[in-house]
């Protein structure tokens, strides 16, 4: 008696287990699946120039305020658009990195299967030097979570945001001095991101480099 007593609570275990799980990714898949209307897409021989000329970067524990898109977005456009301005603590700031010309580049890619489709970003920046404040800042940045804005070598609008309190970016750096006279001596730092349903962000707002330098 005691035996099937404790098997039919088993059954009823696993069957709330499985009840529960197919809900949930079926809850998962309904809430991520938002239906926003199709864009078209043109070209008009604007300026196209690719690579990046460079990066802002902040750690996440340096951020007082993270400016994020709208609460309800009615486009997939309005869904990438950063509102506002981020606000770092008091005496944190973004950083400025330049990446050489030729070398730096932003990418995304949709991985997954059919049903469970999200996007991981990716690139790298390209710094021509291995002195000692590069050096000190792989080090600091080493497993650090960063949000990266990034500036696009052709005309735009605003900056292509990598990263989120929630979902941060990395920067994964490997330096090296090189061997030819002509070759190259320097650190690459590796973008490493996961946006879920989101391609790169578009922020607009200001980028505080110190009290008295702000880009914008």
């Amino acid at each position: 008696m005691k035996k099937r007593y404790i098997l039919g609570l088993l059954v009823l275990l696993v069957a709330a287990a499985v009840a529960y799980f197919d809900f949930g990714m079926l809850g998962s898949v309904v809430g991520f699946a938002t239906v926003y209307p199709l864009i078209s897409l043109d070209f008009d021989g604007d300026d196209n120039l690719p690579g990046v000329a460079r990066a802002y970067v902040i750690l996440v524990d340096d951020l007082e305020t993270e400016a994020v898109p709208t609460a309800a977005p009615s486009t997939a456009l309005e869904a990438l658009q950063i509102v506002g301005n981020h606000i770092p603590s008091t005496g944190k700031y973004f950083i400025k990195m330049y990446s050489t010309q030729g070398k730096g580049t932003l990418n995304f890619a949709a991985e997954g299967g059919r049903d469970f489709e999200n996007f991981s970003i990716g690139g790298s920046l390209f710094h021509p030097s291995t002195k000692d404040a590069a050096l000190a800042l792989a080090s600091a940045l080493l497993g650090r979570d960063v949000i990266i804005l990034v500036e696009e070598n052709s005309e735009s609008s605003n900056f292509k945001q990598v990263g989120t309190t929630k979902l941060p970016a990395r920067l994964v750096s490997a330096g090296d001095w090189g061997t030819e006279l002509n070759g190259e001596k320097g650190i690459t730092f590796t973008i490493q991101a996961f946006h879920g349903k989101k391609t790169p962000y578009l922020y607009t707002g200001t980028i505080p480099l110190s009290a008295e330098e702000v880009v914008s």
